[in-house]
């Protein structure tokens, strides 16, 4: 996988960032639409194994580890803008963009 992990977050941001107008969030939905966005089958069965015991470790939501586990997983960046993701990313060597 090359790329990045994209938390929700920050695709949120970018639809939204200056109370966008109905207008903007269809443009960003059409925008999104060209992305090559691949979606991981492995994370649901993850979910009571690693990712709720690097939730627990974390201090993190299981959303948030999921994100995070994912990113290890895959050896990629991960794009955030919760400070708390970005700080246990960290301290796990991931690197994080965005926060």
């Amino acid at each position: 996988m090359t790329g990045f992990v994209l938390d929700v977050s920050v695709a949120l941001a970018w639809c939204f960032h200056d109370e966008a107008t109905p207008a903007h969030s269809a443009e960003f939905i059409a925008m999104v639409e060209t992305l090559s966005i691949e979606i991981d089958q492995e994370t649901p069965y993850r979910a009571f194994g690693e990712i709720l015991a690097l939730a627990r470790g974390q201090g993190l939501t299981a959303y948030d580890a999921a994100y995070l586990e994912l990113a290890m997983r895959s050896g990629v960046p991960l794009a955030a803008k919760d400070l708390a993701l970005a700080a246990g990313a960290r301290s796990l060597g991931v690197e994080v963009i965005g926060a």
